[in-house]
């Protein structure tokens, strides 16, 4: 069985954001079988940081190879029903949610270069947080779309993996448990 470009799209964009977290020494559970909590991946500290004994990051990865992307910007449509769920502050979910656009390239030969001393996986991702956002109001027009955007310097790295820990405990121990830099 050959899988839908949806979800070759879906698991790509999963195991690009699995590689730089296990490149960083985190741990990765993949969530998205059940796909009713709006989280892909949990990715783990493992042990304390910061106040937090066992930190954890909840993950809603999307993988596109139709990104708008320019020299300081990322934007990218997510389902206004998404959307409108993932801007509600933090405390409604348990933890922090954040999303990850992973930008792919178009054609499907290019994802991944592969040779006995590396394995490059092509284009990038871009991490942003929406809790606190303003609402789309689309919600119940499941098909319309919200377009976000992102400073390119939010690019997914080891180490702005750490800084998404040091946000998602700020964001929990806030009263608005909303997302702010």
């Amino acid at each position: 069985m050959v899988l839908s470009q949806e979800q070759h799209l879906g698991r790509y964009g999963e195991a690009f954001v699995t590689a730089i977290a296990e490149s960083a020494g985190l741990t990765v559970r993949n969530t998205s079988a059940a796909d009713f909590y709006l989280v892909d991946l949990e990715i783990g500290y493992p042990g304390p940081r910061g106040s937090m004994l066992t930190p954890k990051l909840q993950i809603q990865v999307k993988c596109t190879q139709k990104a708008d992307v320019t020299e300081t910007l990322v934007k990218h449509g997510i389902k206004a029903r998404y959307y409108d769920k993932l801007v509600n502050p933090c405390h409604a979910f348990g933890n922090p949610i954040f999303l990850v656009v992973v930008v792919a390239p178009q054609n499907v030969g290019e994802w991944a270069d592969v040779s006995k001393e590396r394995l490059i996986l092509k284009e990038a991702a871009y991490w942003t947080c929406l809790h606190g956002k303003p609402s789309s109001d689309l919600a119940a027009e499941s098909k319309k779309t919200v377009i976000w955007q992102r400073d390119k310097e939010h690019l997914l790295r080891r180490e702005s993996l750490l800084t998404m820990f040091d946000h998602a405990e700020r964001m929990q121990r806030s009263e608005e448990g909303v997302f702010e830099l």
